[in-house]
């Protein structure tokens, strides 16, 4: 209720008095709950570390390369309008994923570490169905791909069968085969052998 054109509800001060109590027993509840809850690096073995320190290096040569395909992509020529642009600004986007996966691994925050991992995986997958729909989008106005190229097969004249190929028909024709498919055995070996 508005009284008396005051914004406030006479319960207001009490309600904001109750609200700011449980905000300060919440904070004493995280505090408690982060003082009995060990860091992962306290917990963590040797042989854990070991792999955290693997996929901290895996991690480093992951960024490197992406960052060498982003500056392929904005430099290359070859690509439909557009598609380098985008893909670099993709890798961008999952380099800063990535770059939040390394902080974690070196926190020892193996959870925050494999979140964002999966966020950077996200905007690749997403990375690589934008670009192939975009490619296809660009042979579609007119540049064409290997696929689009007639294929030349050439006719029978042609053809001439090596003569280990004949030799082995000949045989085979000779042994003959099943008695209720010689007709058509000696059909097929005569077209072969034209």
């Amino acid at each position: 209720d508005i009284e008396d054109g005051e914004p406030w509800n006479k319960k207001t001060p009490k309600a904001l008095e109750r609200a700011r109590r449980i905000q300060e027993l919440a904070q004493k509840l995280t505090d408690n709950l982060r003082a009995a809850t060990p860091l992962p690096k306290d917990i963590m073995d040797q042989a854990a570390r070991k792999r955290l320190e693997r996929m901290l290096a895996r991690q480093k040569k992951l960024r490197q390369r992406a960052k060498q395909v982003s500056r392929k992509a904005s430099n290359a020529k070859h690509l439909p309008q557009g598609v380098g642009a985008m893909v670099a600004q993709k890798l961008k986007l999952a380099d800063g994923k990535m770059d939040g996966v390394s902080r974690r691994l070196r926190a020892t925050d193996p959870s925050g570490a494999r979140h964002q991992a999966h966020q950077a995986a996200d905007f690749l997958r997403e990375l690589t169905r934008d670009a192939q729909r975009q490619t296809r989008g660009g042979q579609a106005q007119g540049q064409t791909s290997l696929r689009d190229e007639p294929v030349r097969i050439p006719g029978a004249e042609e053809y001439k069968a090596p003569a280990d190929l004949r030799e082995e028909l000949l045989k085979a024709m000779k042994k003959g085969g099943p008695k209720n498919y010689q007709d058509m055995n000696k059909r097929y070996y005569e077209e072969l052998v034209k």
